[in-house]
């Protein structure tokens, strides 16, 4: 399904462009929430970067996704939320009724009733849904995530396009031969 040079070229790339560092600077106020965190992985970052081209480049997209998952909490802590209000928000922003994603994340049904409960006191969400002050928030932390994959994208280069495109296309063949979620949601999700 993988053709071997496309996973050469592209585990070349990412390693020549040192596309995610563990020493990264971050500024305030994400310090602190860094900090408290632990953002970032430290037992990815530690392991060997595999010599196997294709298990190379499975270890790099690991490296990226923790990378923005780790900016995405970073994000949200400092918007004030704790996890199960940043998975509601998650789940109904995707498209998922309230509760349909949050407890696959292990919290019990009591846990997500009080943290909905605490998101429609602030406002953020319309009966099970998000109200427009949640859609807003959602997006301002969808746009504060990315913007903290600033220094990817730049590492990346003009290459970005490209690498973007093979790796879609080889999304949709792991989930046209079952091997991945075929559901959006849970793709746009993590």
């Amino acid at each position: 399904m993988l053709q071997r040079q496309p996973v050469a070229d592209l585990d070349r790339l990412l390693e020549q462009r040192e596309v995610v560092r563990r020493d990264e600077p971050r500024g305030p106020p994400l310090e602190l929430a860094v900090a408290a965190l632990g953002v970032f992985s430290p037992d990815l970052c530690a392991e060997p970067r595999p010599t196997d081209p294709l298990a190379a480049l499975v270890h790099a997209c690991h490296l990226l996704r923790e990378h923005r998952g780790d900016s995405h909490l970073a994000v949200c802590a400092v918007a004030g939320l704790d996890p199960v209000q940043m998975n509601v928000l998650t789940e109904l922003y995707c498209g998922y009724p309230l509760g349909a994603y949050t407890a696959t994340r292990g919290w019990p049904a009591e846990r997500i009733a009080a943290g909905a409960a605490d998101l429609r006191e602030q406002g953020l969400l319309d009966g099970d849904l998000l109200s427009p002050a949640g859609l807003r928030l959602r997006e301002e932390l969808e746009a504060r995530t990315d913007a903290m994959q600033r220094s990817v994208v730049e590492a990346v280069g003009p290459d970005l396009e490209p690498i973007m495109k093979q790796l879609d296309a080889w999304s949709d063949a792991l989930v046209a031969a079952g091997a991945a979620p075929p559901d959006p949601a849970k793709r746009l999700a993590g």
